[in-house]
């Protein structure tokens, strides 16, 4: 994504967020027919009227209580949610099945504000921003007992709104996996290979390390122009994050492995050259 869509939609956002509690219950647009009960799961649907606000990147659903219950409540899901709002004080629970570190604030009259971030993880790294309003305990709780139900948290469960995007990127995982399974199944089988070519000569094991720290260095050469390679001839297929991403975990891990082999390889150099002046 473009900074200048990141920022128009970091900006919507800090907008829809900030809207006054009686305002939750009239932005937005009605969620699809088609999509209510993937949404809602085993919620019934005339415990809340919901709606929904879609975004390039996030979207934002606000439920109004309906009776007999009495409140209002909403979630943001996207990777750049707003800071939360200095409160009197935290309560730890659970949101269905995510740990949730509240911040509440409780009104003059009694009734009570709170709201948390929920890491919800995945493939897409989502987060929720999640906040609730009731006019007492009682309310709160039974409000945050059917939000706990939707699948979103019962289950982890992806709105249909992200499904495409979270598809894509579990197919790029899976692609990044394979890659990285057929790296090292390579490197270890040719490393394995100049080993034996080695040992039969008689090479120490000290220099056999550093040849084995050699060929980790030629394989980060090879990858690296096979991941410029595939970003060139592919294009879109390839995410520019993707080839980054790749690229940093590759060098990170190739980077160990050189050190460790090194580290290694120095190892036995001095411990030979001690074990020949002490004998």
């Amino acid at each position: 994504m473009r900074w200048t869509e990141r920022i128009a939609s970091l900006l919507s956002v800090l907008a829809l967020v900030t809207a006054t509690p009686g305002a939750w219950g009239q932005d937005g647009e009605p969620i699809p027919q088609d999509e209510l009960p993937a949404f809602l799961g085993p919620v019934p649907p005339d415990h809340f009227t919901w709606r929904v606000d879609n975004s390039i990147d996030f979207v934002i659903y606000r439920g109004k209580a309906n009776p007999p219950l009495v409140g209002t409540t909403g979630f943001y899901l996207g990777d750049w949610p707003q800071d939360l709002e200095p409160s009197q004080s935290t309560v730890k629970s659970r949101l269905g099945r995510f740990p949730a570190k509240w911040h509440r604030s409780v009104g003059p009259d009694g009734s009570i504000h709170q709201e948390a971030i929920i890491a919800l993880g995945g493939v897409l790294n989502l987060k929720a921003h999640v906040w609730a309003k009731a006019p007492n305990e009682d309310q709160l709780q039974k409000i945050l007992s059917v939000l706990g139900q939707l699948p979103t948290f019962s289950s982890g469960a992806i709105p249909a709104y992200f499904q495409s995007l979270h598809d894509r990127l579990a197919g790029e995982q899976r692609i990044r996996r394979m890659i990285w399974i057929c790296w090292c199944a390579l490197v270890l089988a040719g490393a394995w290979l100049v080993d034996r070519i080695y040992r039969r000569r008689r090479v120490s094991a000290a220099l056999r390390l550093v040849i084995f720290a050699g060929m980790i260095a030629a394989s980060i050469a090879a990858s690296i122009a096979a991941t410029l390679a595939a970003g060139a001839l592919l294009g879109g297929i390839v995410t520019d994050w993707f080839i980054i991403g790749r690229g940093l975990l590759l060098l990170a891990a190739a980077g160990i492995v050189l050190v460790i082999a090194l580290l290694l390889a120095g190892g036995l150099f001095l411990a030979r050259r001690f074990r020949t002046r002490t004998t």
